[in-house]
């Protein structure tokens, strides 16, 4: 249980509803094993500023939350004391339709952001998973994307502004209101992806597009990589713009097939050809593509965008290489999941080179599962890339490093979180460890 005074503090400033110290209750807001011993709802910007200034004082380790959709990632923290939800700051500030921008506070999440912007024929281009529970500040800080990024980028490509409270309750603020004005715009980017590790953000501008008049997916299923292959070369294909591209393999006894699905966005006509060559170069016999219904393909455009996140006792990494290798690279990763993991999962997005593999970490246990990373790591820096471990038991991150190696200008990144967080006590650890 968090010390009194600090529980009286707090409560002074949220109000008794709004601070939680209940040990059962504290157990929803765990993050890598650890629970916080006290959490708060603040409903107002002010009170996030006042509760920072207690933090300061009695130097609580603090990680903001969001809807807790991405809680995992990031390195294991080396303390937490307090859980700063947000869910409760979500207020719609402003819609500037002309100069296709919006924004929120944070809490507000991204169903009922768009929600607000469907009545002037626009929205929010990002298509995370959980767009019920998923909000606006927790996408930002998590450099959140789904598969509809291969046309329309990731939180890093739309977010146009930011506010945030330092530790101490100071409010900075970044950006502007149209994407055409760009100062402060860096400032902005230091936020986006940082994890709450420099500020807690409490109000975001987005860059809208205008709801498109025609969406369509074909699905089709291939019984190996090879032909998928094929597919995806064929001039016909290549000369379309898709908004999303997906190859899926299921590892289950049952399931020996490949899926590949491809989005088209924009104007009807444009939409309906693309089909047209989309099902021609897919239903090739004994192969039949299919067109889905919008109900369908929103369904199965969610399922997609899940796979990138851990459920109970699973680990996803993410492995980033040259969009040119990335056939090559999922070959390679397949006979390791094939071989190792008959309930593991992969889902790759060939036009942005990323591949998401998901499988259970019960199997084998911490030895088994550092051993899958270390593999696919190997096979990615083979090809220039990457691997980031995006969700993972304590005991795993605890021994591996989750983004692989240190990233470029680590000295950089230390200065800046000693410029925002001097005390280190935002996320202390979680984006790079040692930071």
């Amino acid at each position: 249980m968090a010390e009194l005074k600090e529980v009286d503090r707090l409560t002074k400033v949220c109000g008794n509803e709004a601070v939680l110290y209940d040990e059962k209750g504290l157990k929803e807001y765990v993050v890598d094993g650890k629970r916080p011993r006290v959490a708060c709802f603040p409903d107002t910007i002010e009170k996030v500023c006042r509760i920072m200034e207690v933090v300061q004082r009695s130097h609580l380790l603090v990680i903001p939350r969001g809807g807790g959709t991405r809680v995992s990632l990031g390195a294991l923290s080396s303390g937490y004391d307090m859980a700063l939800c947000l869910q409760r700051l979500n207020a719609f500030v402003e819609h500037d339709a002309g100069n296709f921008s919006a924004s929120a506070q944070a809490g507000m999440t991204l169903k009922d952001f768009q929600e607000q912007l469907k009545a002037k024929g626009q929205f929010l281009p990002l298509d995370p998973p959980f767009a019920e529970r998923s909000t606006l500040g927790g996408i930002t800080a998590a450099n959140s994307w789904g598969p509809h990024r291969l046309l329309y980028g990731s939180a890093r490509d739309l977010v146009i502004g930011i506010k945030a409270v330092l530790p101490g309750g100071n409010v900075i603020s970044s950006g502007a209101k149209t994407a055409k004005q760009v100062a402060g715009y860096d400032l902005t980017k230091l936020f986006i992806g940082a994890i709450g590790t420099l500020g807690v953000i409490v109000e975001v501008g987005m860059r809208l597009v205008s709801l498109p008049e025609a969406r369509a997916t074909v699905t089709c299923r291939f019984s190996n990589l090879k032909e998928i292959r094929e597919a995806l070369r064929s001039p016909l294909l290549v000369r379309r713009r898709p908004a999303a591209l997906a190859v899926v393999r299921h590892f289950a006894p049952a399931e020996k097939v490949w899926l590949i699905a491809i989005s088209f966005v924009g104007i009807e006509e444009v939409v309906e050809e693309s089909v047209g060559v989309a099902e021609g170069v897919f239903s090739q016999p004994p192969r039949e593509a299919e067109l889905l219904s919008d109900t369908q393909a929103a369904i199965f455009w969610e399922k997609i965008a899940r796979l990138a996140v851990a459920g109970d006792d699973e680990v996803v990494l993410e492995v980033a290489v040259p969009i040119a290798s990335t056939l090559g690279m999922i070959s390679a990763v397949e006979k390791i999941l094939a071989l190792d993991r008959k309930k593991a999962t992969l889902a790759a997005h060939p036009g942005l080179g990323i591949i998401n593999i998901r499988f259970p970490f019960g199997e084998k246990g911490v030895e088994g599962t550092l051993d899958i990373i270390r593999r696919v790591r190997r096979l990615a820096h083979r090809r220039g890339g990457s691997v980031e471990i995006e969700s993972a038991p304590a005991e795993v991150k605890d021994i591996i490093n989750v983004w692989g190696t240190e990233p470029d200008g680590l000295d950089i990144m230390r200065r800046l979180k000693e410029r925002f967080d001097p005390s280190g006590v935002l996320s202390p650890g979680r984006f790079v460890g040692r930071i």
